[in-house]
């Protein structure tokens, strides 16, 4: 084997050089080296899953004021159409009581 890494050092290159496969170590992963991480993706996971219920929330409160602001419209439009409908009938009326009373007094 000598003459043969001795042939490869005249040509100038060099002899592989052959490494012996060291066993990995028990303690290599261990459980400990690992709770770091999982602390840390439990705390965000809990936060996305905070974030995910506030959004949750605000879309509920927000569907709840879409509801209550519609059927408050429709009730501020029911009161308007009859404060009109008032306001006519009080015109009317109005026109119709001063031509009687014109017209029974003789102005007219």
């Amino acid at each position: 084997m000598e003459q043969k890494n001795k042939r490869l050092e005249g040509n100038g290159k060099k002899a592989p050089v052959q490494q012996k496969e060291q066993p990995l170590p028990d303690n290599a992963a261990r459980q400990v080296h690992f709770s770091p991480l999982k602390k840390r993706s439990t705390r965000i996971k809990q936060l996305v899953d905070d974030i995910i219920a506030h959004q949750e929330y605000e879309r509920q409160k927000e569907q709840k004021y879409s509801s209550n602001l519609e059927s408050l419209n429709s009730g501020f439009k029911f009161v308007v159409m009859l404060q009109i409908g008032v306001l006519v009938a009080a015109a009317i009326f109005s026109v119709i009581s001063l031509r009687k009373f014109f017209v029974r007094k003789h102005i007219y």
